[in-house]
């Protein structure tokens, strides 16, 4: 009878566990998503100014941009994990099925932007696209200096 009943608060003891560490993984998945649009929003705000945007062009250009860099995020990602999992010790086919991975997104890449920048160019100037393009660069410098400083203080 008793090791019934050991038994039996072990079976709810791993429940709880378990279930807490499903509740953790699933804050920190949501956690992540919001700080993701969090940042997405701090983006398109930061583009809209170097691009001085006027508020009518704002209003069109920021859902046409979420979703081009809804349409993106997933190349990124996947690009990024073939990236990490390269090592001194990858086969040499494993760099050559990057370097194709890398051609093929370049491509994905492109044929995103030709596809949003025929919707911009219906209300942004020519010379507002491009500053969009030269500010994105800029975002993503300042945001990997960013990443490399919070990196350098855990070291």
């Amino acid at each position: 009878m008793m090791k019934k009943l050991v038994l039996f608060f072990a079976v709810i003891l791993l429940s709880c566990v378990s279930l807490s560490a499903q509740k953790r993984s699933a804050d920190k998945e949501k956690d992540h998503a919001e700080m993701r649009k969090e940042i997405t929003d701090f983006k398109i705000k930061f583009l809209a100014q170097e691009m001085e945007l006027t508020d009518e062009q704002q209003k069109k250009f920021a859902p046409i941009y979420r979703q081009m860099s809804e349409e993106k995020g997933p190349i990124y990602h996947e690009i990024f994990s073939m990236k990490r999992k390269l090592n001194n010790k990858s086969s040499e086919a494993e760099y050559e099925s990057f370097g194709k991975a890398v051609e093929n997104t370049k491509d994905k890449m492109a044929a995103i932007d030709k596809k949003y920048n025929a919707q911009l160019s219906k209300f942004l100037s020519a010379k507002q696209i491009y500053k969009m393009k030269t500010a994105e660069e800029t975002f993503h410098h300042k945001m990997r200096e960013m990443r490399d400083k919070k990196k350098n203080k855990k070291h």
